[in-house]
């Protein structure tokens, strides 16, 4: 089996294909940190990674495909459009910041090999002889870290058109020993905040995109990261976004300053107060634009906090199955529908001497040729739709 490599090559592959009538082009549900940090030890705790198992056959990846936060009692709240199209038995969770165990993902060049695979690395840069960098982040950790999902509720007034009532619960079949987040109380805090003349006093984490373009590239952070960004009003949000419903949303945002794909789900907190202000939903699909006036779109927390409580009552007191763990070589892969996020890099950072692109397309090297065609038409490689 020959292995073939690329010369410091990028390969941008972009589709978008959006039903939703009433939001912009420009924009779709987020699974959506630009200009972050890594996150402090404060959000450490609550912060919540749904992971998806990917890839057949060979080595498997659990690679994160949305965020969320953990309400205690075993109770998990991210986005709806996370949980559409998934059973409970097609993601795990990861509970408290897990950046030390996630790593860069690198798969095989060769496309269509039996033993097709994928590997992680601690660095983007690394030359792996045979693979090429993705651009995605994977789970490098034991399997017994992993929590599994007993069940889910998705709000029932959930508009995937609109996404209004973008929020939803996930039963663990355990309940972590991890301190929650707090939820709102008798005091619209976001609201308070947004009135107010400070800037920059929410804050959104993530793993996600850390490039600040449209969907042309994307580039996830095995570190979790955190951005403070300024709550805006009602007013301000209808403004900038049409399908804006301050019924069920908040937005926040500054110039360069955003969540973005692969951050859906996940919290938009007062950092002071530890309260949980919104969830992640959809945005610009330039995550962190330069110009104002551009903001990211947050289910409002408070104003779902009646459904949340009823509904965590509802699902605590559910039956639960029974846990079940997965050893290694047990691992079954999971195929659903994916959401709006792709993977659309394929990068190699090895030198080759002979290594040619012919402007047909086709790549020569070493006395043999690939097609161009055959990268861009793998739908397991190039073409995952993600959230």
């Amino acid at each position: 089996m020959r292995l073939f490599t690329l010369q410091c090559a990028m390969l941008l592959v972009l589709t978008c294909t959006f039903a939703n009538a009433e939001i912009r082009s420009t924009e779709a549900p987020q699974s959506r940190i630009i200009n972050g940090q890594a996150a402090g030890s404060g959000s450490d705790s609550f912060v919540t990674l749904m992971t998806k198992y990917e890839w057949a056959p060979g080595e498997f990846h659990w690679n994160p495909i949305c965020g969320g936060s953990y309400l205690g009692a075993g109770t998990v709240v991210t986005a709806a459009h996370c949980l559409k199209g998934l059973e409970v038995d097609d993601f795990m969770l990861l509970v408290g910041d897990n950046s030390a165990l996630m790593q860069y993902e690198y798969c095989f060049d060769e496309l269509g090999a039996a033993d097709y695979g994928c590997v992680t690395r601690a660095s983007k840069e690394e030359c792996v002889a045979g693979y090429h960098y993705t651009g995605w982040v994977a789970f490098s950790g034991d399997d017994s870290q992993l929590l599994r999902a007993a069940s889910t509720i998705i709000h029932e007034g959930y508009s995937a058109r609109q996404y209004t009532n973008d929020i939803a619960l996930i039963q663990l079949t355990t309940s972590p020993t991890n301190s929650a987040i707090n939820l709102p109380q008798s005091t619209d805090e976001f609201a308070s905040l947004a009135a107010g003349s400070d800037e920059y006093s929410v804050r959104v984490l993530g793993h996600g995109d850390t490039l600040s373009d449209t969907l042309d590239s994307f580039e996830g952070s095995p570190a979790l990261l955190e951005v403070n960004i300024t709550p805006r009003s009602d007013a301000v949000c209808q403004q900038a976004e049409p399908a804006f419903n301050s019924a069920t949303m908040v937005c926040a945002g500054d110039p360069s300053r955003d969540s973005c794909q692969g951050d859906s789900g996940g919290p938009l907190f007062n950092p002071l107060t530890n309260t949980l202000l919104g969830v992640v939903s959809f945005g610009p699909l330039h995550c962190g634009s330069s110009v104002a006036g551009n903001y990211g779109v947050y289910s409002d927390v408070f104003a779902l906090k009646e459904w949340i409580n009823d509904e965590m009552i509802e699902i605590r007191s559910a039956n639960v199955a029974v846990p079940r763990n997965l050893a290694p070589q047990d691992r079954t892969p999971f195929y659903a529908p994916r959401g709006s996020t792709q993977r659309v890099a394929l990068t190699n950072s090895c030198e080759v001497t002979v290594a040619t692109v012919a402007e047909d397309g086709t790549i020569n090297r070493l006395g043999g040729s690939l097609s161009l065609w055959l990268l861009l038409a793998s739908t397991g490689l190039l073409w995952r739709k993600r959230r």
